[in-house]
């Protein structure tokens, strides 16, 4: 081989044996970017055990007693308190025929709900039926929808309080029953007014319901 051809030989190996380093160069710097772009992602997505914060087992459950029954729980205190009349005892039936009471159970009791308070249990007159009708409340007209029969001079309904008043204020305030009539219609009138038109007790007799054995 001449010397020429030797040289440009050489020169071509050269450049086949550099060429050759600087792919293999390349493909390592790629391989390595795809190790660290590989890497980044998992370390961004699922970072090892030891990034994570340690885990603390649980307790076992234990089996917690029965609970008591809630009405068992409940102090007697939270029982209805009985309804009492304006002498403070025991209140007493008004009237079962006709069955008054705001309730319609023969007693003047009351709740919130009662805007009227139907408390005074008093024998009704025809004075005052005129007169209650004369300020728009017809007691002597029946009334099914409401249970009301209409009433008649000397029947015995527990009156609104406030009615009551009115009455006796233009004199013509019925007699009343003080042990039929409910506590709250202190709140109204005075107990001295009451007293002064009080009628001597008379039982009204026994429910006829309870005694047919359709009320509790």
């Amino acid at each position: 081989m001449r010397p020429a051809q030797a040289h440009f030989f050489l020169l071509l190996l050269l450049a086949f044996v550099s060429a050759t380093s600087a792919t293999e160069i390349n493909i390592d710097a790629v391989s390595t970017s795809a190790n660290r772009t590989s890497f980044e992602f998992r370390s961004d997505h699922n970072p090892p055990m030891s990034a994570l914060p340690p885990q603390q087992d649980s307790p076992p459950k234990r089996s917690s007693p029965s609970q008591p029954a809630a009405s068992a729980a409940q102090p007697a205190s939270s029982q209805p308190r009985m309804a009492r009349n304006v002498l403070g005892t025991a209140l007493r039936a008004c009237c079962f025929r006709p069955r008054t009471g705001y309730f319609r159970d023969g007693f003047c009791r009351t709740d919130r709900s009662d805007v009227g308070t139907h408390v005074i249990c008093a024998k009704v007159t025809a004075e005052f039926l005129s007169f209650s009708k004369s300020r728009g409340n017809d007691l002597s007209t029946p009334r099914p929808a409401f249970q009301f029969p209409g009433l008649q001079p000397g029947d015995r309904w527990c009156l609104c309080a406030l009615r009551w008043k009115e009455a006796l204020q233009a004199g013509v305030a019925p007699g009343v029953y003080l042990e039929s009539t409910n506590e709250r219609a202190l709140d109204y009138v005075a107990l001295a007014d009451l007293r002064a038109h009080a009628l001597p007790w008379e039982d009204c007799g026994e429910d006829p319901l309870a005694a047919a054995g359709n009320v509790e």
